[in-house]
């Protein structure tokens, strides 16, 4: 029976040493390196290229559509005037056709209608007093509940 706490074997140097796995460097030759040198060189490029394209085509782009606009706008603004002037126009024979004075001339001309002189006007004196007077119709709701209870009664006999 052993026991642990005199097992000294584990403090024993082993018998076999451990193998190592060996690490092998491979250098690669010169022409190998500057050959994918030169293809990262190209890859770089190539992108640059295209990305250098890229934005000249997003360029042109924003550049065509910044001129539509431009002319849409100018269009607009153009019907925008002609329309003003129309209304301005418009409202001009509007006022005109509804003014004071084409009335009058409407009235003298075509219905055969005068102006009012003074020799036309004629007061009336009615009275001496100040009076009101009042039809004998009492309003409130008793007088109307009692005739809507008499037409309800009268359509039902």
């Amino acid at each position: 029976m052993r026991s642990a706490a005199y097992d000294l074997s584990q403090f024993a140097p082993d018998r076999e040493p451990k193998r190592q796995p060996r690490v092998e460097v491979v250098r690669q030759p010169r022409e190998v390196a500057f050959r994918k040198k030169l293809l990262r060189l190209r890859m770089r490029c190539a992108f640059l290229v295209a990305l250098t394209f890229l934005l000249m085509f997003v360029t042109v782009n924003s550049r065509t559509e910044l001129n539509e606009t431009t002319a849409d706008i100018q269009r607009k603004s153009g019907e925008l005037v002609d329309l003003q002037s129309e209304y301005i126009y418009l409202n001009y024979q509007l006022e005109s056709l509804v003014s004071l004075r084409t009335a009058e001339e409407y009235a003298k001309n075509e219905l055969g209608l005068i102006k009012l002189d003074q020799s036309q006007i004629e007061y009336v004196n009615l009275q001496d007093s100040n009076s009101i007077e009042t039809s004998d119709k009492v309003s409130g709701f008793m007088p109307f509940a009692r005739y809507l209870f008499s037409a309800v009664i009268e359509m039902f006999s």
